[in-house]
């Protein structure tokens, strides 16, 4: 099985930090003077570079009952990371509870997690918890492991 994030979530985190670098250059070129419009060009440059991070960026996680492994891996044009884990280490599938919207709305968005001697959070975030809760069972049976409910 295998689950990867929504390329949306890429695109709005780049967008972010591409409209803040962008804002910093500004103010470092036509409102600070001296020391404070070199340290807003240094920190303008730096989210520039995490914009092409975050639009590129590949969050996934991939269960294999065969090898008893779970890997988690984040991949992008500049940084690739993996990490790998024995299912042993897992206890148990639940659901995580997260919310809130980008303006404080009160939106609740809940995703499917392993929990044991550590927590790893599987499925995208969805709004419907029936459905992550069914993603759960099925994640559960796929790696015989208990689902709490």
């Amino acid at each position: 099985m295998r689950y990867e994030s929504k390329p949306e979530t890429a695109k709005g985190i780049a967008i972010f930090t591409a409209t803040f670098g962008v804002i910093l250059l500004y103010f470092a070129g036509f409102v600070a003077s001296g020391f404070a419009s070199v340290v807003l060009v240094v920190f303008g440059l730096t989210l520039l570079i995490l914009t092409v991070i975050a639009a590129t960026a590949c969050y996934s996680v991939t269960l294999d009952r065969a090898s008893g492994s779970v890997i988690k891996a984040f991949n992008s044009r500049i940084v690739n990371r993996k990490w790998e884990y024995r299912i042993d280490q897992f206890n148990s599938v639940d659901v995580a509870v997260g919310g809130r919207g980008a303006f404080g709305e009160g939106i609740v968005v809940y995703s499917a997690q392993l929990k044991g001697s550590r927590t790893l959070r599987i499925s995208p975030w969805h709004d419907d918890r029936t459905k992550v809760e069914l993603e759960a069972e099925k994640i559960a049976d796929y790696l015989s492991i208990p689902f709490n409910h």
